[in-house]
């Protein structure tokens, strides 16, 4: 039976191969989209909504494989090193110390990278609303002035009518790349017009 070092030497030595693995089998799912398992897209979204803990848990275990004796080796770039006149196969040094802050340093910038990540994705969702707040506001505008045209044409004041059919013209001037709405416009002048000549 494997003990608690030996189990930590094992994931640290091998923990390269098991994101490998992991990706692969991500990249396989995502080429030949299989039914998803809900487990593992549960995992998955568990851990992009708490990437924050995750890697602060990494970082955790990094510091904590510095600290054990039995992995502190992966740290180390000089074994045999004599410390304090004693030649000690795994010396603390200075390039260890570079290499931890390293690390922690790249799942920091990791952090980073998935935080604007984040904020791109919000900020994508802002312009999207704001573009259709727009395009909602410019609807209820030309609904707006179709209305009014309607209502001048349907006066019984020439004054009226010449607004109406002046608005009318400029809905149609200004819908020219819609063109369900332009040759509906065109539509209700020809029917004024003919309403207009048969009386």
């Amino acid at each position: 039976m494997m003990n608690l070092s030996q189990v930590t030497t094992w994931f640290f030595e091998n923990a390269l191969l098991l994101l490998v693995i992991v990706m692969i089998a991500e990249r396989l799912c995502w080429v030949f989209q299989p039914v998803p398992h809900t487990a593992f897209q549960r995992f998955k979204a568990w851990c992009a909504s708490h990437a924050g803990f995750l890697l602060s848990f990494i970082g955790a275990l990094l510091i904590l494989s510095a600290l054990l004796e039995e992995t502190r080796g992966f740290w180390l770039h000089s074994n045999g090193v004599c410390c304090a006149n004693d030649c000690v196969l795994n010396c603390w040094s200075g390039e260890a110390t570079r290499s931890i802050i390293l690390t922690l340093g790249s799942i920091g910038a990791l952090y980073g990278l998935i935080l604007a990540s984040r904020r791109l994705d919000k900020f994508s969702e802002q312009v999207e609303v704001g573009q259709r707040q727009v395009e909602t506001s410019e609807d209820n505008l030309y609904s707006e002035k179709l209305s009014r045209a309607i209502g001048f044409i349907s006066s019984e004041q020439n004054i009226g009518i010449s607004s109406g059919i002046i608005l009318l013209e400029e809905l149609i001037a200004g819908e020219k790349q819609d063109t369900q709405r332009h040759n509906d416009l065109r539509k209700i002048l020809q029917v004024f017009f003919t309403d207009q000549t048969s009386i």
